[in-house]
């Protein structure tokens, strides 16, 4: 009986004892393709708002546009300018969803920003796609209520007291918006594509 514990001693060291590769026994294995999301978070820098709309005449609107511009950098050293330009309201512009796309400034890490702004309730959405190691990655901003956040607008109507007709001095009347810049911290939420 005791020579078979002996004999059986062979085929035991023969055996490979079981290979935890994720590190300590009873624990997941950790597998190459498995990645978390990086971590990202967007500054919105002097986000800056206006708009002009001039009448050379009291039926003729001669000038209409609204801005809107900021800066973005996020954790990864990313920088872009994004800026917007709408002509197609009065009084209200920027009134319907449009995609706008910021121009990278940063020189050495990569990425594509586009932001969304709708003007009758100042809501702008910002999104970034990017890579890490080779693998691409959309992230998303909430929407943020810019009013919501402190964004403070001033509107102003002028009109000329010394216009008249034929032979005018001047534009006939102004209407200008013109919102303090703000700078807004963001996270953004991350998706593999």
């Amino acid at each position: 009986m005791k020579i078979l514990p002996l004999l059986l001693l062979p085929l035991a060291l023969a055996v490979p004892a079981p290979h935890h590769r994720g590190g300590r026994p009873g624990r997941p294995e950790h597998h190459p393709d498995h990645h978390d999301h990086p971590d990202i978070k967007f500054t919105l820098h002097d986000i800056a708002y206006q708009s002009h709309m001039i009448y050379s005449t009291p039926s003729h609107l001669a000038v209409h546009y609204a801005t809107l511009d900021f800066n973005l950098t996020d954790t990864r050293g990313y920088k872009a300018s994004c800026s917007a330009y709408d002509s197609s309201g009065i009084f209200n512009f920027f009134n319907y969803p449009q995609t706008f796309n910021c121009t990278k400034t940063s020189e050495h890490v990569g990425g594509d920003a586009t932001f969304s702004y709708l003007g009758y309730n100042q809501n702008l959405q910002v999104n970034e796609t990017f890579s890490v190691r080779g693998r691409n990655y959309l992230a998303v901003s909430d929407v943020i209520d810019l009013k919501a956040k402190g964004f403070q607008c001033e509107s102003t109507n002028w009109q000329n007291p010394n216009w008249t007709w034929p032979n005018p001095s001047g534009n006939y009347q102004t209407y200008d918006t013109v919102c303090k810049p703000i700078t807004l911290d963001t996270t953004p939420k991350v998706q593999k594509l």
